[in-house]
C-alpha cells in the first residue's frame, strides 16, 4: 500500500464514522505521519488522526451505530467501559482499513482516534521531503 492510499482510507472511515455521529467534529491533530507499530527500523509509515465533539448524544445508540458500521467494512470490534461516577465507553476496532481507531464518549463529549494501515514508505526520508 502507498502512503497516500494509506492516508486516504483513513481519513474516509474517520469521516464515515464522524457523519454517523453527528454533530460538529474539531481536528485535534493529523492527519500526522507515524511510524508502524513495532517498527524496529524506520521502514513502514501510517497515519493518525484525532477528533473531538463537544456534547454528547445518545452513547449507547451511537455505540451501536459505530460499532456496526465497522464490522460491516471488516473490523473486529469490542466495548470497554471505565469504572467510576462518570465512566468512559468506548468502542475500539482493528483490521480492515486501519491499525486500530476508537470512539471514547463522555457525558460531555466524544474523541475518536484513528490510525492507518501501514503503508511502504521511509519514515526519515518522508519527513526530511516533507513527504507527508
Amino acid at each position: 500500500m502507498k502512503p497516500s492510499e494509506a492516508k486516504t482510507a483513513i481519513r474516509t472511515v474517520v469521516d464515515r464514522t464522524t457523519a454517523a455521529v453527528g454533530g460538529n467534529w474539531t481536528v485535534r491533530s493529523g492527519p500526522a505521519l507515524s511510524m508502524c507499530p513495532g517498527s524496529a527500523d524506520d521502514r513502514g509509515v501510517t497515519y493518525k488522526l484525532i477528533l473531538d465533539r463537544d456534547g454528547a448524544g445518545d452513547r449507547e445508540a451511537d455505540l451501536a451505530e459505530v460499532q456496526k458500521s465497522w464490522e460491516a467494512e471488516g473490523m473486529t470490534t469490542r466495548r470497554y467501559e471505565s469504572r467510576g461516577e462518570h465512566p468512559i465507553t468506548s468502542v475500539i476496532g482493528h483490521g480492515g482499513p486501519t491499525t486500530s481507531i476508537q470512539l471514547l464518549t463522555r457525558e460531555d463529549g466524544y474523541s475518536l482516534t484513528g490510525v492507518s494501515e501501514c503503508a511502504d514508505g521511509d519514515f526519515d526520508k518522508m519527513v526530511l521531503e516533507n513527504d507527508f
